[in-house]
């Protein structure tokens, strides 16, 4: 009876919505079938943890959030409602820099300040995500023999292996890792991508009534759909949107049943996320197979940065990589369903910024810091936008700004944008990174690969467990971000703005000073910054598309 009453305990906070008498009982029954299947993980890997707790039992270890039902309580409120765990876990941050539960059978310890956060964004072979990456594998129907292909790998995704990794075995993740390295980082691919998709917009502007009052025209809804299928167009051609009209709706569809995916309960119970999936892999598939039965692999477009079948060569490099590898195409087109998924919305998120809640996030690849990007990345435009307009002086001031990236092409004679010039325009950039600072929040999850653990602010961090970062707490912080007059919690489009004088001495007003030349700095700490980490592969992309 005791134990019934701690479940309706548990249970109850998350259903005080609004729902039919069969959600509610489908939901409880899920839950209990949560329970035991929790209780089971936890069961058969409770000597593997007895045995750490017993190694490591002498170790300092941080607070621990509490748990209604051990193991299972934060679990559920984790995977259903992850905002309102983040609010929960935010009340024990207060007083202490790292805290810690348990999420399943997994130890998670949730860090905060530059000095912590640091280690998280370096690429190094003491935090992976290899694991994760492995269980979406199957929601994104890869056949069970090319998972196994990555499950089986041991050997991490850089070059050089650390002394405790396997010798031998397919290097998949390394091999995956040099696609985006090669294909999507540098500056010369990312730049051509970026091109397109500002070309594409552009045009699709132009489609727009000028001088003209239109009725009902929403931002939201342009950005949704325009800018989602300027970026599909940018990354993978025309052809992906013609042989699939509705496509960009159908990538909102998807993300959200995304998670639901991995944690949800099986198709037999709820069929309708995998409905969308397989439509989703479909639309994918029809793409993928005219590209490779048409583009000529010897002909004029083999080393073309960007054409009309594949359209970047990222996705080019990406497919022909998964199916020289071995891979069958079911399972090159479930991981391009991941790409388009997470990438098309960091890549319109990266075309607002030179710098670098659900899936993509959770399950890294040190290659994609992505935290359900597709359902951010919009209302992050129109936040940025919405800030401009709302201000007459702040709009009229950038307005003269990005005026001035404009020249005039001396052969055409037609007015044209200098991408090089918007790309250093310091307001612009400050207002973009104090939008991404402000509105969005995203969770960075490493998983600690060293064999004796690492210590994060004096705690030790066993091999196995999970490293989390919050970046809400990060970019809110008072004394990292404040300013006398605009303290850290309100936008303010010159935070990001150093004032400098170019001869003479501004403080004491010298004559011989000259006019003062704004710069663009992002004034937080090392480590304050994280809208998706450094070190990223679209970091050239975005500075292309600022």
């Amino acid at each position: 009876m005791a134990a019934a009453s701690s479940l309706l305990t548990a249970v109850a906070p998350y259903l005080r919505q609004p729902t039919s008498i069969t959600t509610v009982i489908g939901g409880l029954v899920f839950f209990v079938i949560l329970v035991i299947l929790f209780r089971l993980l936890f069961s058969s890997s409770s000597s593997s943890l007895s045995s750490s707790w017993g190694k490591n039992g002498k170790k300092k270890q941080p607070p621990a959030i509490p748990d209604t039902i051990p193991c299972i309580s934060n679990t559920y409120l984790y995977l259903r409602d992850l905002p309102r765990f983040l609010r929960k876990a935010a009340i024990y941050l207060e007083h202490n820099d790292v805290v810690t539960f348990r999420l399943g059978h997994k130890k998670v310890y949730m860090v905060q300040g530059p000095q912590n956060i640091q280690p998280m964004l370096r690429v190094t072979n003491e935090f992976g995500s290899e694991a994760f990456i492995a269980l979406i594998l199957k929601p994104l129907d890869m056949s069970p023999e090319d998972i196994a292909k990555f499950a089986g790998d041991k050997t991490g995704r850089l070059k050089k292996r650390a002394a405790w990794m396997s010798e031998g075995g397919g290097r998949y993740w390394y091999g995956l890792h040099r696609v985006y390295e090669d294909f999507m980082t540098r500056a010369h691919y990312s730049a051509r991508m970026a091109d397109r998709f500002r070309d594409v917009l552009a045009e699709r502007l132009t489609l727009q009534p000028e001088g003209q009052w239109v009725e009902g025209v929403g931002l939201f809804g342009f950005l949704k759909q325009d800018m989602t299928e300027s970026a599909l167009v940018a990354m993978c051609g025309p052809r992906i949107l013609e042989l699939n009209p509705g496509f960009a709706e159908l990538s909102w569809e998807f993300d959200e049943i995304a998670f639901y995916l991995l944690c949800g309960p099986p198709r037999w119970w709820d069929a309708r996320p995998y409905q969308v999936r397989d439509r989703f892999n479909g639309a994918i598939g029809r793409y993928l197979d005219e590209a490779w039965e048409k583009f000529d692999w010897n002909g004029p477009d083999a080393e073309a940065d960007w054409e009309e079948h594949f359209g970047s060569r990222f996705s080019r490099e990406m497919v022909k990589w998964f199916l020289d590898s071995g891979f069958t195409m079911r399972s090159t087109r479930g991981w391009m369903s991941f790409v388009i998924f997470a990438y098309v919305p960091l890549f319109l998120l990266l075309s607002l910024l030179s710098t670098s809640a659900s899936l993509s996030l959770l399950f890294v690849v040190n290659i994609s810091d992505v935290h359900s990007l597709i359902s951010n990345i919009v209302p992050i435009t129109t936040w940025a936008l919405y800030e401009i307009v709302r201000d007459p002086n702040l709009f009229a001031e950038v307005r003269r700004e990005v005026m001035t990236a404009f020249t005039v092409d001396p052969a055409t004679g037609e007015r044209v944008l200098n991408t090089q010039k918007l790309l250093s325009l310091p307001l612009l950039q400050s207002i973009l990174v104090e939008t991404l600072r402000l509105h969005l929040s995203l969770n960075l999850v490493r998983e600690v690969n060293k064999p004796e653990g690492i210590f994060v602010d004096g705690y030790h961090v066993p091999c196995g467990s999970l490293v989390q970062v919050v970046t809400r707490r990060a970019h809110h912080d008072e004394a990292t971000w404040g300013s006398e007059g605009h303290p850290a919690s309100e936008f303010w489009a010159h935070r990001h703005i150093k004032n400098t004088v170019r001869g003479g001495n501004v403080k004491e007003k010298d004559e011989k000073a000259e006019t003062i030349a704004p710069e663009f700095l992002v004034t937080g700490k090392p480590g304050s910054f994280i809208p998706f980490g450094e070190f990223h592969p679209c970091f050239n992309l975005s500075i292309s598309t600022c």
